[in-house]
């Protein structure tokens, strides 16, 4: 039975790491589309709209209308970019994990919610995968504290410790109770939370989840160099 259970923990490791492969190419794909498909027809939309500005009577009205929608077009730009970079962290791969969490932290604070950041230490890079795995972790994290915290205030802290870096997300929202088992996290539908447990495990970090109601929650992953 135990060879068994080993065999079958193996296979829900393969699994599991072919699933996340298969996410992050099709995450590839739409970023791609989205720069070469929906950000040019933007940018030719644009170009259109300055084009009439220049050719048409200027009046109170007319240039009103056309300055407004100059607007939510740079506004339409700036969002379809901001979804870019969400599911490609292209930071990630040019200038490595530190930079990308801090983009990803600045580009997710606004006026109701702000997200600090901190590092201490000297910054090193991992493996792609590890990378890879932990910004996800992050990213989940931060989405986490933006749709159910209710908090005001969240901070990112980075840490490379002599042989550890530790990454911790903790926030001042409203909290929840954590289940005693792992699989307790699906029971109570917190299914994203499930998925960074099996995305630490499966880099071969340790990821630990601590809140009660009224006082925050706090996720912190740990890896090894």
């Amino acid at each position: 039975m135990a060879t068994q259970i080993r065999a079958y923990q193996q296979s829900m490791h393969g699994y599991l790491g072919a699933v996340t492969e298969a996410q992050e190419d099709e995450r590839k794909r739409l970023t791609r589309e989205l720069h070469d498909d929906t950000v040019q027809s933007l940018i030719a939309v644009k170009q259109r709209v300055q084009l009439a500005w220049r050719k048409v009577p200027h009046d109170p009205t007319s240039d009103a209308l056309l300055s407004k929608l100059q607007e939510m077009l740079e506004t339409t730009m700036s969002d379809v970019r901001r979804f870019s970079r969400a599911l490609r962290p292209i930071y990630l791969e040019e200038a490595g994990l530190v930079a990308a969490l801090e983009t990803l932290a600045r580009d997710m604070s606004h006026a109701e919610l702000h997200f600090a950041f901190e590092v201490t230490d000297e910054v090193r890079r991992l493996a792609p995968e590890v990378e890879l795995a932990l910004y996800r972790i992050v990213q989940e994290s931060l989405n986490n504290v933006a749709k159910h915290a209710h908090a005001s205030l969240a901070r990112v802290s980075v840490a490379f410790n002599s042989s550890t870096l530790s990454i911790r997300v903790e926030d001042n929202g409203i909290g929840f109770d954590v289940p005693e088992r792992a699989t307790g996290l699906v029971v109570a539908g917190h299914y994203g939370l499930m998925g960074m447990q099996e995305g630490a495990q499966l880099v071969g970090a340790k990821l630990a989840l601590r809140s009660q109601p009224g006082k925050g929650t706090q996720v912190e992953v740990q890896t090894p160099f």
